[in-house]
């Protein structure tokens, strides 16, 4: 994995094991979450746009469901940025990791 250097860890998930958010406007897979950010996949980048609020929830592969709001900071060919109002727990976030070492044993190369 690529050296880390933002302000909150960051798990990024492989294409095979990825949870799934849903929204208003469909389901979309996670491609990585953070204390305070989600980063999605979209295949119409005509869907959402900076500056929007949104509310999702995400599903993670152990059945808990994270419910959240927060806005669109950044639209790309192929994926949405999420800033959320109210942070996805430090204690998921290490459960999301330690499920992602276990179940792949360095086999992740993102």
């Amino acid at each position: 994995m690529a050296e880390q250097r933002r302000e909150y860890y960051r798990v990024q998930y492989p294409v095979a094991d990825r949870p799934v958010l849903s929204a208003k406007t469909g389901q979309f897979e996670v491609m990585d979450v953070s204390e305070f950010g989600v980063r999605f996949r979209q295949d119409a980048p005509h869907v959402f746009e900076p500056g929007i609020n949104l509310e999702a929830r995400i599903r993670f592969n152990d059945g808990y469901e994270h419910e959240f709001g927060g806005e669109i900071l950044r639209c790309d060919a192929d994926s949405v940025s999420v800033k959320l109002h109210k942070p996805i727990s430090l204690r998921r976030i290490q459960a999301e990791s330690v499920y992602l070492m276990v179940n792949y044993k360095g086999r992740l190369t993102n």
